[in-house]
């Protein structure tokens, strides 16, 4: 049923741009434009045999061209997931974690042919992760006991990118891009350990990290852009 409902979107999209009217021509700046990652329609839609799509990081992004040269963009994007399960067999668990991620930027446009753009860029970003972990369990001699780790994750990210933009039509384009991220983020977490037979064994504990690093983001998410 997903895969029937990937390809009708995917087929409605293909539609618009085959009926698109030129009321802008090819290359003309456009002001508004909108657009979210459809990595994982197209892998619902279409399996290659790769598995399943990566996760991304942004779901949206906005972009206000200044003229036909020159964009601001801005992007929001974020996750929430929740397991239940056992650990080790015996151990009931839950884990909780949310990922709220917000980046703004500018982007520096070169049309290289009708339907094909290049853009190099950069953007500012800061995300916040939250996380936590609940543990129950029954240790020997049988004394039950409850464990919760929970923490936050702050970052921020300075990202120099280049990006592909392929028009399908004058309003409506995919776009994929590659970033190298300088990242500092900076972490603090509590541990809680309490017996409810035996509270003068219950202990907790706290952590505080900060970390400085560089990765890079693969250009393997495809946007779906229209504008207006």
């Amino acid at each position: 049923m997903k895969k029937v409902l990937s390809l009708l979107i995917m087929f409605s999209i293909f539609s618009l741009s085959a009926q698109d009217s030129t009321k802008s021509e090819w290359g003309d700046p456009v002001k508004h434009e909108f657009g979210t990652d459809i990595t994982a329609l197209i892998s619902n839609a279409v399996s290659f045999g790769f598995g399943p799509a990566p996760v991304t990081p942004f779901q949206f992004i906005y972009r206000f061209h200044i003229n036909n040269k020159i964009a601001l963009r801005e992007q929001i994007g974020g996750n929430y997931s929740s397991t239940t399960g056992y650990n080790n067999d015996t151990n009931a668990v839950n884990y909780r974690n949310s990922l709220l991620i917000f980046q703004t930027g500018i982007e520096f446009k070169k049309q290289l042919s009708k339907r094909w753009q290049m853009y190099s860029g950069v953007d500012l970003g800061y995300s916040l992760t939250s996380y936590s972990a609940l543990y129950e369990g029954v240790s020997f001699p049988p004394y039950n006991w409850e464990s919760i780790y929970e923490g936050k994750t702050h970052s921020t990210n300075f990202s120099p990118l280049l990006g592909i933009r392929f028009h399908l039509s004058p309003n409506i384009s995919l776009t994929t891009e590659t970033a190298i991220n300088l990242n500092y983020s900076w972490d603090n977490s509590a541990q809680t350990i309490t017996y409810p037979n035996l509270p003068a064994n219950n202990s907790s504990t706290t952590s505080e990290s900060n970390t400085l690093g560089v990765n890079m983001t693969a250009p393997f998410k495809l946007y779906l852009n229209i504008s207006f």
